[in-house]
């Protein structure tokens, strides 16, 4: 028997993962660009029109600082911490202290120049820019118009037919069982259930490929004037088929 499963309702809460080397190490980072090129990147986040999702914040990162992997890794950084920042509007305080802490005990830390200057970016790259505010809103109106899919599940297998008498298999037929998970508002999952024939997987894939070139078809009308928007889902677990 498995161990029973409690689920508690009420206020909101929202475990976190500690903050790790990497965030402090890609603050540290900011110090190290030229000035105008920085001011560059902080005017591009001003006035920019559309969404920015992480990958549109890497290239743009990239475009003004140069550095691919150092653009990525600071975009994942904005990013995570903006998820933070959006539930408490103290985060980036609370981060400028942890870092200032953790610069204290580092063997190569940074003198007390760059570390103003990594914590003034820091809070710069974090501002409230328009484009930050958009990707938000549309981020959270994506989580209100549906139930974001947490998993799919998709499992092949045979039923054997058995006599009357049930001492001899007659025939097999084989079906998919297809299971999706979901997080309801209330921030706990879902789940639907149902097996599926040979012609109700025609229907689905049909269903699936017609919604798929609607989606780009939408897509393409909306990119000519850079209002695409990029919603976060949750981490899909991989079908079983």
């Amino acid at each position: 028997m498995s161990d029973p499963v409690i689920y508690m309702r009420g206020l909101s809460f929202h475990p976190e993962m500690p903050i790790g080397v990497s965030f402090f190490k890609n603050a540290s980072s900011l110090a190290e660009f030229d000035n105008d090129k920085f001011d560059g990147l902080i005017s591009n986040l001003e006035v920019h029109e559309g969404f920015m999702d992480q990958a549109t914040l890497s290239n743009l990162i990239e475009s003004a600082l140069g550095d691919a992997e150092k653009s990525k890794a600071i975009a994942v950084f904005v990013d995570v911490l903006h998820e933070r920042i959006r539930k408490s509007a103290g985060h980036i305080d609370r981060f400028v202290d942890e870092f200032k802490e953790w610069n204290s005990k580092e063997a190569e830390k940074l003198d007390d120049i760059k570390l103003d200057l990594a914590c003034s970016r820091v809070r710069r790259i974090l501002a409230s820019h328009p484009c930050y505010m958009r990707q938000a809103k549309a981020e959270r109106l994506m989580s209100l118009i549906g139930k974001p899919l947490q998993s799919v599940d998709l499992v092949c297998d045979i039923r054997p037919v058995f006599s009357e008498d049930r001492t001899a298999i007659e025939g097999m037929f084989p079906y998919a069982w297809l299971k999706l998970v979901a997080t309801e508002q209330s921030g706990l999952p879902s789940s639907f259930e149902t097996v599926l024939s040979t012609n109700d997987l025609e229907l689905f894939h049909d269903a699936i490929v017609n919604a798929k070139k609607k989606i780009e078809e939408l897509t393409r009308v909306i990119r000519k004037d850079s209002r695409l928007a990029s919603t976060k889902h949750s981490n899909h677990n991989e079908a079983v088929s």
